[in-house]
Order: structure tokens, then sequence, then C-alpha cells
């Protein structure tokens, strides 16, 4: 009988790798395990603790403008109810403020609604870092931090508003695009100041001389910050861009400040998602800005950003919204240039009458 090739010892350096790659497994193994086993601990945030946040939000809003003569007239003027002092902005700024801290019973609803997705969302999250999950059907996001490898904390959450439409990943369509995202840039204005390029022409904005680095320029900023002052829904204050598998940033999806603060809470945007401008100013403190690459769908270092969202369940507040936001009864009372957002609320222009017959006298 024929003898097989002769069997060499294994030597050092190949019973080294055969270590590792042994090791390698057993990681791989124990992550994929962990992903379906993360325990989600509620918001330890006090009251007072969010109650500094949001005033701190605002208090760097109105120092943005208030040293700018021009822009602090507009703003005052058009936005806060003509305060003037620095107090009085800071609280007309905080009344559109919605950032509460969720109940234990709201965050365990949020992952029993979405266990898949949000264990996708924090198995990309590193340790200590913080992610984002916007719950569509209750017009939520969510602010989550990876405390360690088998546990994440619901930090704070936020009323938005996203598309009017069904949700949707076409390309060409107004709904708001579900599934995990990154964050892959970021646009910061003045309080009111578009941040995109308009879909309309510049005379439709208030023109507003802004002084900076020694020059002077003109900037656009919205008439109003609710919808009873503007015609179409602008991109504002700041934008943050997403992109994923089927987002590419050519689309223009943003999480973003808005001129319709009123409709908060509402399905009621082009796509986009809307946040106050007190809380996307917030909202910025606990993200990363990402390199966009390439294929214009990834960005490496982003911030993860997961939305959920149900098409059979639509627009889950009461369509009348009060012209300032007011907790729902669900929420512990607590202390106080890309493309623009596709519009949906274009008015239709008045109907003309026909002037009356004209009849020759009797």
């Amino acid at each position: 009988m024929e003898k097989g090739p002769e069997r060499k010892g294994l030597t050092r350096r190949d019973a080294l790798k055969s270590i590792a790659a042994a090791s390698l497994s057993a990681m791989v193994g124990s992550n994929e395990a962990m992903a379906g086993t993360v325990e989600y601990l509620p918001s330890s945030l006090e009251p007072k603790e969010l109650d500094a946040q949001r005033t701190r939000s605002a208090d760097e809003l109105v120092t943005e403008f208030w040293n700018q003569p021009e822009a602090r007239m507009h703003i005052t003027r058009s936005y806060l109810h003509k305060a003037l002092d620095r107090n009085s902005a800071r609280e007309e700024l905080l009344r559109e403020s919605t950032m509460y801290i969720p109940t234990p019973e709201q965050c365990a609803d949020v992952v029993a609604r979405n266990s898949a997705e949000i264990d996708e969302l924090t198995a990309g999250i590193p340790k200590g870092k913080f992610g984002l999950l916007l719950d569509g059907d209750k017009q939520r996001l969510y602010v989550i931090k990876r405390t360690d490898a088998a546990k994440a904390q619901f930090v704070k959450g936020y009323i938005v508003s996203t598309s009017k439409g069904d949700w949707s990943n076409a390309p060409d369509s107004k709904g708001t695009p579900l599934g995990n995202h990154s964050i892959a840039a970021l646009n910061t204005g003045m309080l009111g100041q578009l941040v995109s390029s308009p879909q309309r022409g510049a005379r439709d904005f208030a023109q507003i001389p802004v002084h900076e680095h020694g020059h002077t320029t003109k900037k656009s900023f919205a008439h109003s910050l609710e919808s009873t002052g503007d015609s179409v829904a602008e991109i504002v204050t700041t934008s943050l861009l997403l992109v994923g598998e089927r987002t590419p940033s050519t689309r223009g999806i943003f999480i973003h400040g808005t001129n319709r603060v009123d409709r908060l809470g509402q399905t009621a945007s082009g796509g986009c998602v809307r946040t106050s401008n007190v809380d996307i100013h917030d909202l910025i403190s606990y993200v990363q800005i990402g390199k966009l690459q390439g294929n214009e769908r990834s960005a490496i270092g982003g911030t993860p950003v997961m939305i959920c969202g149900h098409n059979d369940i639509k627009n889950p507040r009461a369509s009348s919204a009060p012209p300032h936001w007011n907790p729902p009864a669900d929420i512990a009372p607590q202390a106080p240039a890309p493309k623009s957002e596709p519009e949906t609320e274009t008015p239709r222009p008045p109907r003309k009458l026909p002037p009356p017959r004209w009849n020759p006298p009797e």
C-alpha cells in the first residue's frame, strides 16, 4: 500500500495562528449572541439636568444672533414676540422645545415594538457613544447611549415630524426612509436662518445683513417659525444629513430645525425629520459627523440613526396642534448646501370668480 505524505509537526508560529483564529471566532460568536441580549435601561437623567440642557441650548442660540443688530431685530420681532432682552428672548425660545425624559414604561414599549431595529442600532454604537432611534409610530426621536457590551440606556426624547405620506425608501418619493442610517454632514446657522438651498427665490425670505469674519453678507431667514407665517416649509437653524444603504446623500434627507414648529408630533414633512430649533441645537452635542464615502450611501464614523415605522399607523397625534407645544399626558410635566426639504403643504391659489353676468336694463 502506498504511503501518504509524511505529516510534519506543528510549528510555534502555526500554533499561535490557530490560537488567534480560534479566539477571533469566539469573539465574533460572542458579539453575535450579544446583539440579541442587550439590556435597555431607562433614562437616569434628572429633571434639573434636562432643564439645564434645554436652557443652555436656548442661550447658545440667543448668543449667536444677539450681537448682530439686524438679525436680532428680525428674530426678536418675527419669532420671539418682540423680546427686549436676552432673558425674555431665551424664555420665549424655550416654549418651542419638546425634549423630555421618557418614563421606564415608555422605554419598554419602544423596545417591545422595535426590538429587531434597536438591537441592530445598538450593535453599531461604540461603547460610551450615542445612537439615535426614531420611533415613527409615535413621532419620537430618542438618544441612546451604549454604556457597555451588554447594556444600552435611553437618555432623552424629542417630539418630531416625519413624512406626511407613507414611509418610503424610493429615491423620488416624499416618504421618510426606514432602516439604518448614519450622519454624514452638519450645516449650522442662526435661529431661523436657511441652511439649505431654498425652493423659492431670495426675495421670498427676509434678507438680513450678517457680519462675520470682517465681511457683511446677506443671509436668508424665514419670516416665521410657525406654519401660519411661511407658505413653504424650509430647513432652518441646523441640519444633519442622513445617508443609508438605500438613502444616498443626493436624496437630501435631514434631521433639521423647522419653520413648522406648531406641527411637531404630526406626520407633516416632505420626507425629512423635523425638530424644534432648540432641540436640534441640543441634539448635535450627542452626534458625530462621519466622512461621506464615494458611494454617497455611507459615512465612516457617523453616528448611527435607526428609523422605524409602520404604514398602517397614521398621524398618532391630533391634527389640531396647539400654537406652542405642550407635553402630552403620557409625559410628566417638566420645567421649562444641501437640497431643501420637499414641500407638501403648498397652498392652492384662490379661485378667481367670473364677473357677474350683465343684463340690459328693463
